[in-house]
């Protein structure tokens, strides 16, 4: 009956033990919770959807004078006359473009007739060139295969010719010596027909002797450097020709460039001068669509530090900003977001609209978009749209609004807490508590001893 005490005991205390251990064991999963960021608000500017900026929008007529104009912060329609500028100096500059411009068509029709004069004459010198050229070629070849050989041919004819007249005079005078021995002739006749004969024998030695000479000179001298000097005057015929041919090539190319430059000059005045004419249809301005009409150009929403000053007898530029119409039933909110809350806004964000001629109340909205690269330094676009059924009445663009984006739920992380091992609870017999005899003891007794024995083991070792 004691033993069976003792081990309900243990074995009720075991498994309270276990029960506790339990309750304080630990998982190592995270568990979430939320930390506010803080809410920011930012100005902004009312600003309509649809907006036009207008310029007068001449292209030839640059400077203009206002002759009317409506006041700034009108209500206008698409057929009403926003502003009118004086045609008296356009008249001016209109009738003195068209003057000048019959004089450049005709300065340009006596250029086209000056070339195609020019181009004939460049016709007729090509073709002397190509006959020049032609001629110097045939000369060479004449040279070269006919009048070389015949120089030569010359020259030794003339060298035979010579030695045979010497040769007939020296024969006629053997001749004579002969005869006159044998004849009855006075010593007399015979000296004067002998010495002529003599002297014609001298005659003729010499002229042979001056025809050997100018045949060995003509063949050795005179033909070679007449050949180099006929090869020589080819080459130069020929760059003479290539000369003149390129010239005239160039100077075709040339005149064609010239007459296509001031073609290209015409076109461009007549370009010029109907865009004269057509700047008469702008000498007044229509609106395309209703809105309200501001002077100047709108920079973010926003009017500028220095509008113009529009006014009957202003002159302003055809480029010139002269007015912003805006649809005031479509509107919008332009921001600037500045970069530190960047990362808090992204597109489709709710927040809360509130406007300074509005006061005490506010308006949901939403970011339509929102820039990712500055505008300016550490300034972001953002524009936040307002629900057209909830538009507020009285609201025009131009007005000035704040817009606060409200505090997020943001997750963050406990830090990780290892798991603990259970207890586990061993029964240990004491040798003071232990006896062969199974004494019986009080339940103090085994209370005591039972909390005494146990040994807490944790991850399998002993403690």
């Amino acid at each position: 009956m004691n033993v069976n005490t003792r081990t309900s005991s243990v074995l009720f205390l075991t498994l309270f033990t276990g029960t506790i251990a339990s309750s304080i064991a630990f998982s190592d999963d995270t568990e979430p919770t939320t930390e506010k960021p803080i809410a920011f608000e930012v100005s902004g500017t009312v600003e309509s959807i649809k907006q036009q900026s207008i310029t007068a929008g001449t292209q030839q007529f640059k400077s203009l004078k206002i002759d009317a104009i409506v006041e700034h912060g009108a209500r206008v329609e698409p057929d009403m006359s926003i502003i009118r500028f004086e045609p008296e100096a356009y008249e001016k500059k209109l009738a003195q473009s068209e003057r000048d411009l019959q004089l450049a068509e005709i300065a340009f029709e006596d250029e086209v007739f000056a070339n195609n004069q020019a181009t004939q004459q460049m016709e007729l010198d090509r073709q002397a060139a190509d006959r020049d050229w032609d001629s110097a070629k045939e000369a060479f070849a004449n040279y070269m295969e006919v009048d070389r050989e015949r120089s030569i041919k010359s020259a030794e004819f003339n060298l035979k010719q010579s030695l045979a007249t010497l040769m007939n005079a020296k024969e006629e005078l053997d001749q004579l010596e002969q005869m006159y021995k044998e004849d009855d002739l006075t010593e007399e006749s015979e000296e004067i027909v002998l010495k002529r004969a003599q002297q014609a024998v001298e005659s003729a030695q010499f002229r042979h002797e001056s025809a050997s000479i100018q045949a060995k000179r003509t063949i050795e001298q005179e033909v070679p450097k007449t050949t180099e000097r006929q090869k020589e005057t080819l080459q130069r015929a020929e760059h003479n020709y290539q000369k003149t041919i390129r010239a005239l090539e160039i100077n075709q190319q040339r005149r064609r460039i010239e007459l296509d430059k001031k073609q290209a000059t015409l076109d461009e005045q007549r370009q010029n001068h109907e865009e004269l004419v057509n700047d008469k249809a702008l000498l007044e301005i229509h609106p395309s669509f209703a809105g309200i009409l501001v002077y100047g150009e709108l920079q973010r929403g926003k009017l500028s530090d220095k509008p113009p000053q529009l006014q009957i007898g202003s002159t302003v530029t055809s480029d010139q900003v002269l007015f912003t119409i805006m649809n005031p039933n479509e509107l919008q909110l332009r921001l600037i977001i500045p970069e530190a809350n960047l990362s808090q806004v992204k597109v489709g964000d709710q927040c809360t609209a509130s406007f300074t001629s509005i006061p005490n109340q506010t308006f949901p909205a939403k970011v339509k978009t929102i820039s990712r690269v500055p505008f300016a330094s550490t300034q972001y676009d953002c524009v936040v749209s307002l629900a057209d059924s909830i538009l507020p009445k009285g609201l025009l663009p131009l007005m000035s609004c704040k817009v606060a984006f409200p505090e997020k739920p943001k997750l963050t992380a406990k830090p990780a807490v290892k798991k603990r091992q259970p207890m586990v609870l061993k029964k240990v017999e004491s040798a003071s508590r232990t006896t062969q005899s199974n004494e019986a003891s009080s339940p103090e007794e085994l209370k005591e001893g039972s909390l005494n024995s146990i040994e807490v083991k944790k991850g399998g070792e002993e403690k």
